[in-house]
């Protein structure tokens, strides 16, 4: 606060009184509350060399299994005790950047085209509670107080994901310098800093694919019948076998879809005929050890409609048998009949 006496201009003052004003001037000097010191920490983290089945991931599809680091720090600030608790608190954040998107989650490019990488961090002493925040995030306030210094310990998490063609690798590397704590006061004050997480030493990648060993299946002849041998509605006669031989080097959950390629859409367990079959009155049928096949989209997703699972741990050779017949649909013209059916190897 400050006094000032202020005369007012051209005023004649007589010599036995004096007049002044007082002019009271009010100011008042705030001053920002002192910000913390803070330091980073460089978080090192190993990721393994990693051997998988290429077939098993779908373009976006995640590449092995998350990767959790230790418990570790990111860094710590000292308060220098005039913060206000209620007005002052730190963040730790990562905005992310220009950088693609896998279900909300920012994906980053590595050494290697082909392999991007999301990247998570789990508070272990902080935001209790909170589970994990994929960048990219905002942790939650922590409020500031006193004048003890405050770690920030967290764990990382990273998946690697399929983000275009990959083959064999070696020396891949990830590399970069986000995560920030932020202090925030009432007038926005801030301080930053960021702390830097890498590999700590490259890694390799070895690429496996599942491949079809038997020749391609283009034709199977079945054999020629007389209408006695179909005496009833859904007898089946000319039982012929094929046989589909697949190696896949590692372990995999493979699975097989067969498709109706003259009604694509249809999942009933009898193949269309081609439009220059003459026969009528019959069908053709496909089993699986024993067991009648349905038909379904041609599609290798999860799930899929009549999707039969062939081995859910295959690693090696295999070789799985199915037949084709004649199915009697209806009253009997003879003459010749053709049907052709897809199929679709999936991996999971």
């Amino acid at each position: 606060m400050r006094f000032v006496i202020y005369k007012p201009a051209n005023m004649a003052l007589p010599c036995s009184t004096s007049h002044f004003f007082i002019l009271i001037i009010l100011s008042f000097f705030l001053s920002h509350a002192g910000l913390a010191a803070c330091t980073g920490s460089e978080v090192v983290v190993t990721i393994p060399n990693l051997n998988f089945n290429l077939n098993n991931i779908p373009l976006q599809g995640k590449i092995s299994s998350e990767i959790i680091t230790p418990e570790q720090s990111l860094g710590s600030c000292k308060a220098t005790g005039t913060e206000n608790p209620s007005l002052s608190y730190r963040t730790v954040s990562d905005p992310g950047g220009s950088s693609s998107l896998i279900m909300g989650k920012m994906i980053y490019t590595t050494s290697v085209p082909g392999i991007g990488y999301a990247i998570g961090l789990e508070p272990t002493n902080f935001c209790l509670g909170n589970g994990i925040y994929w960048v990219p995030f905002t942790t939650c306030k922590v409020p500031v107080s006193g004048t003890t210094t405050a770690t920030f310990n967290a764990k990382l998490h990273f998946q690697l994901y399929r983000i275009g063609a990959i083959s064999n690798a070696t020396n891949i590397t990830i590399f970069r310098n986000n995560f920030a704590i932020r202090e925030y006061n009432l007038f926005d004050s801030e301080i930053t800093f960021t702390s830097t997480y890498q590999s700590s030493l490259p890694f390799n990648m070895t690429v496996n694919t599942c491949s079809l060993q038997s020749a391609s299946i283009s034709n199977i002849i079945l054999p020629k019948i007389t209408s006695n041998a179909l005496p009833s509605i859904n007898s089946r006669a000319g039982s012929t076998p094929f046989i589909l031989t697949i190696n896949c080097p590692n372990n995999t959950n493979l699975n097989i879809t067969f498709t109706d390629n003259n009604k694509i859409g249809q999942t009933t367990n009898i193949l269309t005929s081609t439009t220059a079959s003459i026969a009528k009155g019959v069908g053709i049928q496909l089993q699986y050890n024993g067991n009648i096949i349905s038909f379904g989209p041609d599609s290798a997703e999860p799930g899929t409609t009549n999707q039969i699972v062939l081995n859910s741990n295959l690693a090696g050779v295999q070789s799985f048998p199915f037949t084709a017949s004649y199915i009697r649909t209806g009253a009997v013209t003879p003459g010749s009949m053709s049907a052709t059916a897809t199929f679709t190897l999936s991996y999971q």
